[in-house]
C-alpha cells in the first residue's frame, strides 16, 4: 500500500497523499484503471487514519 513519512509521531503526513497516487494504488492492487473523475476525493489526505473513498466504476 501507500506509505508516507509522518510528523508528530503518527498524526500529520509529511507529504499528502494525492488522488493520482490513490488511483495508481487502485490500479496496482485491483488491476482496474480509473479516471480521476471516478474517484470521489475532495482534498489530498494530510492526516494518518483510515478513509473511505468512493470509487465510481465504469460500466
Amino acid at each position: 500500500g501507500l506509505r508516507r513519512l509522518v510528523l508528530n509521531y503518527g498524526k500529520e503526513l509529511r507529504y499528502p497523499v494525492t488522488k493520482e497516487e490513490v488511483l495508481a494504488e487502485v490500479k496496482r492492487q485491483l488491476q482496474v484503471s480509473l479516471e480521476e473523475e471516478n474517484l470521489v476525493m475532495p482534498a489530498n489526505l494530510t492526516m494518518c487514519g483510515e478513509y473511505e473513498l468512493p470509487l465510481r466504476l465504469p460500466k
